[in-house]
């Protein structure tokens, strides 16, 4: 079985190098592996060339829905193994996803994020809400999608319309709800690991919170209620309960993040 392998890469000189030697280490080795530019300009597109791997390299950036359904498009093979720059793979994590793809209506399986330094309060509330770390493992199916670390079958992914080259982010949990709509299967195992190196800030750490949790919820009075509760009763709690003091006022600005993103969206539409 030939798998296409592709890394969408904007600005991450730091983490890009890390990604493509976790692919390399595959104990099942990818037959493509090519890295996709959005427009980088920090330096990660000399690492790639370097590190002599297949370049497409865009001269602005165009967003993530428009660089993954470009992937779906080049990729040689009909299975796809898809890794974001700032994250890492375990070595049998392809080994492992395509036992499930002996159902020939498995669309795709992903893995759990783990957060890989937990050194600040911030990384360890990523950890702890974001990743959920703490959570036993689970295999979940018709669950929507996530690409961090995935393997997609291109076929069925075609078949429910690709990503949608328009969306700047939630492009993978569009294309979810178009493939679960179709009938196509998408599981998520958190047995398969993939390691997070990605250092956000506050700002951009409570914007992917709100991508991954809220982005196709109406905003509505209850709706922020129901984050005040969320805040107060579990995650200050659990923070209490943890001993982590530093990750409390974070844990109390999680309401007003919500609150202001989906305001941001209320005016863009």
């Amino acid at each position: 079985m030939k798998i296409s392998a592709y890394i969408p890469c904007y600005n991450n000189a730091q983490t890009i190098e890390r990604c493509i030697q976790s692919i390399r280490d595959q104990s099942i080795p990818v037959s493509e592996l090519f890295v996709i530019s959005d427009g980088s300009n920090d330096g990660s597109v000399e690492i790639v060339k370097d590190l002599g791997v297949d370049l497409i390299d865009l001269k602005k950036n165009y967003g993530r829905g428009y660089v993954r359904a470009m992937a779906m498009k080049h990729a040689k093979h009909n299975y796809v193994l898809c890794c974001d720059a700032t994250l890492t793979l375990e070595k049998d994590f392809i080994k492992k996803a395509l036992n499930y793809f002996s159902d020939k209506n498995v669309g795709s399986v992903f893995g759990k994020v783990k957060q890989k330094d937990l050194s600040n309060a911030l990384s360890r509330w990523t950890s702890r809400y974001l990743f959920h770390d703490n959570e036993e493992a689970q295999i979940l199916h018709y669950i929507g999608l996530l690409t961090g670390g995935a393997i997609m079958k291109k076929s069925l992914v075609l078949d429910a319309g690709n990503f949608n080259s328009s969306l700047k982010s939630s492009e993978d949990m569009d294309l979810g709800i178009k493939m679960n709509a179709s009938g196509i299967n998408t599981i998520s195992d958190s047995n398969l690991i993939i390691y997070s190196y990605r250092h956000d800030d506050l700002y951009k750490t409570m914007e992917r919170f709100w991508r991954w949790n809220y982005w196709n919820q109406k905003h509505s009075l209850s709706l922020f209620y129901s984050t005040i509760i969320y805040s107060l009763k579990v995650m200050v709690m659990n923070d209490l309960r943890d001993k982590d003091w530093l990750r409390i006022p974070i844990s109390l600005t999680f309401p007003l993040s919500m609150l202001y993103f989906q305001i941001q969206r209320l005016l863009n539409s």
